[in-house]
């Protein structure tokens, strides 16, 4: 049996706009987060310096969620870490300007390993620790002290079911708990990134949100267990890059769910969030859209997505499914990504 312990989260609520295109005028809202500098846990100066604004506030309130519990110092060490990790730049025109000056510095005269090395000088010293792909797991390790099993999983929304997904198989192998965390930067590059793969209409909206999740084998006697995850199912259905139709089948896959409440994400705008609304209706059970209360989420709408359902579940809801296309929370977890708790 892998249980949900705890959850701890933060996430944007103030909103800009970005342009991203005159010619096509394609915008963006993009959520900043305003951070807590004044927590005690907020990341050293030294450490700041080469940490998204994301990657500081998941330091924060991952932090928070282990103090709440009084856990060895032999159970945080050997407790596993799985990631999922969002846009790895966190300024995308300040890196990308970076990377430009190097090779306009370089000059290509002389021999290749004469080129190699004045670009590695060049190359701003903290460029590569600034756009490491791991770099929000490596930093809840070292301020968390957590050792055990560890990896990044991609920086694509379903990475999270990954992630979950590994954390259940390490709870089913005898680990007593498993920390899941995912946490996603807004910014331009994002965006670009995503609606290249999306069905999206002129304006996104996107935001910058993060949580994590401990998963535990056993209940606890003072610690009620919020949920248990009794099923996980995926789509492994690559589609084509330049295809970017969203083929709406999840209703055939969620016919005999027992779901009193599903929970959808996925959508970069509100018409597609629309359709996949209207798509959902067919099932006749009630739903929640973690797009219309935060914007789309990248790797986190599916973190979100199971603490929107642990909150109802506390108002009678006694089942739910979460999906990064739709969440549903039953004793189990479903995804194209779908999740049943």
């Amino acid at each position: 049996m892998t249980y949900i312990l705890d959850h701890n989260s933060f996430v944007s609520d103030v909103f800009i706009d970005e342009k991203i295109s005159e010619l096509n005028n394609i915008s963006v809202k993009i959520g900043k987060l305003i951070l807590d500098k004044e927590s005690d846990y907020f990341p050293s100066r030294s450490d700041q310096k080469v940490m998204r604004d994301d990657i500081k506030m998941s330091i924060v309130t991952a932090q928070e969620l282990l103090k709440k519990y009084s856990f060895s110092e032999k159970t945080i060490s050997n407790m596993p870490l799985f990631v999922s990790n969002g846009s790895f730049f966190g300024n995308f025109e300040k890196h990308l300007s970076r990377v430009l000056n190097v090779f306009k510095e370089a000059t290509l005269e002389g021999s290749r390993m004469e080129v190699y090395k004045k670009i590695y000088r060049a190359s701003p010293p903290l460029l590569a620790i600034e756009t490491l792909t791991n770099s929000n797991m490596s930093f809840i390790a070292q301020y968390t002290g957590l050792k055990g099993n560890n990896a990044t999983f991609g920086n694509t929304s379903i990475s999270t079911y990954y992630a979950l997904k590994q954390g259940v198989n390490e709870i089913k192998s005898g680990e007593k708990y498993c920390w899941i965390s995912a946490s996603n930067g807004a910014n331009i590059y994002s965006h670009i990134m995503n609606r290249s793969t999306s069905e999206v209409e002129l304006s996104g909206i996107e935001n910058t949100g993060g949580g994590h999740i401990i998963l535990s084998k056993k209940r606890h006697e003072d610690n009620k267990v919020l949920c248990e995850i009794t099923k996980m199912i995926n789509i492994k259905k690559v589609p084509k890059l330049h295809d970017q139709t969203i083929n709406r089948t999840w209703t055939e896959l969620l016919k005999n769910s027992k779901s009193e409440l599903i929970i959808f994400s996925g959508a970069i705008d509100r018409g597609v969030n629309y359709k996949d609304e209207q798509h959902l209706k067919a099932l006749k059970i009630p739903t929640i859209s973690i797009f219309e209360k935060y914007g789309y989420l990248g790797v986190s709408n599916i973190i979100f997505g199971i603490i929107e359902g642990i909150k109802h579940r506390k108002n009678d809801i006694k089942s739910f499914l979460a999906t990064k296309n739709v969440l549903s929370i039953e004793p189990e977890v479903v995804d194209p990504t779908f999740l049943y708790i």
